[in-house]
């Protein structure tokens, strides 16, 4: 096999297993480190509750867990977007 054939392999595939790759570290969270997250909604908090428990959802399924490697500060602007900023 020349050489030209055997980069073209070696290539292709870097180029299909790094995708791969990233998306292992994504959905695995590193042990030991806690991440913190903020979340911020224009909505009030009643009518952006279900929202907030489809995000944190996702979270727990892809291995996060608040108060373990994970620390959510929410805020909820209830409806005036003027308090977003502060």
């Amino acid at each position: 096999m020349n050489h030209r054939r055997k980069l073209m392999i070696a290539l292709s595939a870097g180029v299909t297993t790094a995708p791969l790759a990233a998306f292992a570290q994504a959905v695995n969270p590193p042990a030991g480190k806690t991440w913190r997250i903020g979340y911020l909604a224009q909505s009030k908090r009643a009518s952006g509750a279900p929202f907030y428990a489809a995000f944190m959802q996702r979270l727990r399924e892809i291995g996060y867990v608040e108060g373990g490697n994970l620390v959510v500060e929410a805020r909820f602007a209830e409806g005036a977007p003027a308090r977003l900023p502060g």
